[in-house]
Formats: structure tokens, sequence, C-alpha cells
């Protein structure tokens, strides 16, 4: 079994994926694989999950959508048997899985492997590595949740990762001579993000590697002209 938070929350088994339809049950397991291994309180999943504006009787509210979500998560258990998974623990429950199993951790495993490859002086490793951990996103992660506190700030988190990671790539390809192919993306990612110095550093060296000085030192006028005016600050030694 394996979760994914790189996009909806959803549950996959043998590569079928088990929809939650309920988005109060979404939100339990996504608090809950924030906290994967960890004991979550009852008041703790209560406040996440309706803002802390609580139904007038929250444990036995909160215990239907706990029923409903094992039964996704363990749909041949016997009624009566414990269960395996999603376990009551003193005060709360805990998630019993590993961090493989979540494609977060996955993610954030795979991507420091490659920052490792690329600061041992190994792009082309660190290219494959890191090209196969961005493809594990399927959209934004929580997607649906992110009005709810505790998914923000993961989602916040997880995002900042990818952006280093896609920074990463970018760097590796540009030492590979990849300059043409990772062009496009920098311009992408520089018009999101205007002010973030290293994309504008790895745009500017590969529009000058494909022969687009011109173009180069006009981003350069721009992304000084934007920490002037935003930041009031100078362009760093980078850049």
């Amino acid at each position: 079994m394996r979760f994914q938070v790189l996009g909806p929350v959803r549950v996959v088994r043998e590569d079928r994926s088990l929809e939650l339809a309920r988005l109060k049950e979404r939100l339990v397991l996504g608090l809950m694989l924030t906290h994967a291994g960890r004991i979550v309180s009852q008041d703790r999943l209560v406040d996440a999950v309706w803002n802390r504006k609580p139904p007038a009787n929250p444990a036995a509210t909160l215990h239907v959508h706990i029923c409903h979500l094992r039964s996704v998560l363990e749909p041949g258990r016997p009624a009566r048997a414990p269960a395996q998974i999603l376990l009551r623990r003193q005060d709360g429950y805990l998630l019993a899985v590993t961090p493989g199993q979540i494609d977060a951790h996955v993610f954030e495993t795979a991507i420091r492997q490659g920052f490792r490859a690329m600061a041992a002086s190994r792009p082309a490793a660190a290219a494959g590595i890191l090209a196969g951990a961005l493809a594990l996103w399927r959209g934004d992660p929580y997607d649906g949740l992110s009005g709810h506190e505790f998914a923000l700030a993961e989602i916040i988190r997880l995002e900042e990762l990818r952006l280093l990671a896609l920074e990463s790539l970018a760097e590796a390809d540009l030492a590979l001579g990849r300059h043409a192919s990772a062009l496009p993306g920098l311009v992408q990612l520089v018009a999101l993000h205007p002010l973030r110095e290293r994309l504008r550093v790895l745009e500017m060296t590969a529009l000058y590697r494909a022969g687009r000085q011109s173009d180069a030192l006009l981003s350069y006028q721009n992304g000084r002209a934007l920490l002037a005016g935003e930041l009031g600050v100078d362009p760093g030694p980078g850049l």
C-alpha cells in the first residue's frame, strides 16, 4: 500500500487508486500522513479537520470518519478485528506506515541523493535522480486541503523543496550541455519566481550559451530592477 500527497491525497493498493470521496476523511488521512508513525491526539484531529469549529459531538463524529477511513485502508478486515493500519492509541490515533510508503518522503529522500550527486560533480547521476523525484508530483501537494493550517504549512515546505529540486536539475542539465532543453523551463520558472536569484542566474547562463547574450543581459537588468523596486536591495554576487 502506498500513500500519495503530491497532488490530491489518495491511497494506492496494487496500482489501483482508492479515492476518498469524503473531504473529512481526506483531512484525517492528510494529517495522519504528516505525523506518520507518531500519535496524533483526538483533540488535534478535531481542531485540524473542523478548523477549530468542531461539531456538537466531535469525538463521535470523528470516530465515524475514522471507521470509514479504516474500511478503505483495510477492506477485508472483519468488523470486530483490531485495526492494523490506523490504530487507536491512548487519547489519539497512530498511522502505522513506513516513510517509504509515502510519496513525499520518497521525494525528499531522492532529492537529497540528487543534491549529493551534484555536490560530488556527478551531474548525469544527479539529473536522473532529480527527474525521477520530480515525476512523483501529480499536481499541487495536498490538493484541496490548503484551507487547513496543518496542510498549508506542509504545502509551503514541499513547494520550496520542489523548487530547489528544479533549480538543481536545471544546474545539472547546464553542466551536461543541455541548455537548449533547460531554457524553456527556466524562462517559465523565472516568470513565476522573478525575485529568486539562483533561477535568474541559471536562465542567464542558458540564454548566453544559446547565443542570446542580449536576452541574458535583459534578464539581468529586469532582475536588478525588481530587486531594487520590491526589496530595496542590489543583486547578490552570484547574479
